[in-house]
């Protein structure tokens, strides 16, 4: 019930929240919750896809980047779809595994980040405020969840941004941008923001250091995932 009673306290009242944490770290329920509504938002995606405008955007990718035309970009066209429907049932099972992995990098490189820095904590420690840091966005894909399934298809396209919800300023991006563009201003999101500050407040509080060191490596780290985002989208562009 304390578990519980966490997932509800780290939006309404964070700070006495990630005390409760410091003193006795828990993972196991938030990471369930977390792991089930991002898995069950990416399920309902990956069923909702468009195949026909999938296929399209596998045709014009094969023209384009390897100049295939005819027979043989029929050809491969089919292939890649054939392939894409073989692991499509396993997308969700690989988006938690990827999940879980991710969770536990950024917790450990915060971990030996605000130890350097002079933090005292235990990598426990780090887990449980990593894990209720990134509640906000269990919000989200429960949010995401009707509205994926008040879709009749998905483009696909759509289903890369991941974003299902007006809480970013994607929608700002003309429709000629660039890839770039597009991941920029999808970063720049409303649960996104709101697991930053949480991931301020519960180093702050558990690691016993000062708003602003809790603030600097935080943001630091958000600024690296923004540019590795901005990468990949201009070299898959």
């Amino acid at each position: 019930m304390e578990s519980l009673k966490r997932l509800g306290g780290v939006l309404w009242a964070p700070t006495a929240t990630f005390q409760k944490i410091a003193e006795r770290p828990t993972w196991g329920v938030v990471l369930v919750v977390l792991l089930a509504l991002t898995g069950a938002l990416g399920y309902l995606v990956v069923q909702k896809i468009d195949a026909d405008a999938q296929r399209q955007m596998v045709e014009e990718t094969f023209a384009e980047r390897m100049g295939l035309r005819g027979e043989a970009l029929d050809e491969q066209v089919e292939q890649a779809m054939v392939w894409n429907r073989r692991i499509a049932p396993w997308t969700p099972v690989f988006g938690v595994a990827f999940s879980v992995l991710a969770y536990l990098v950024v917790a450990l490189l915060f971990w030996v980040s605000f130890r350097l820095a002079g933090g005292d904590l235990a990598f426990p420690q780090s887990f449980s405020v990593t894990l209720h840091g990134f509640v906000p966005q269990a919000l989200s894909a429960l949010l995401a969840i009707p509205v994926v399934l008040g879709q009749e298809s998905i483009d696909p396209e759509a289903a890369q941004r991941g974003s299902f919800l007006a809480s970013n300023l994607g929608f700002l991006a003309p429709e000629d941008a660039s890839g770039a563009v597009v991941a920029l201003l999808s970063s720049l999101d409303l649960f996104s923001v709101w697991s930053v500050i949480l991931l301020v407040v519960g180093y702050r509080v558990v690691a016993r250091v000062s708003t602003g060191m809790a603030a600097g490596i935080v943001g630091a780290a958000w600024l690296v995932w923004i540019g590795v985002k901005l990468g990949l989208a201009a070299l898959f562009t």
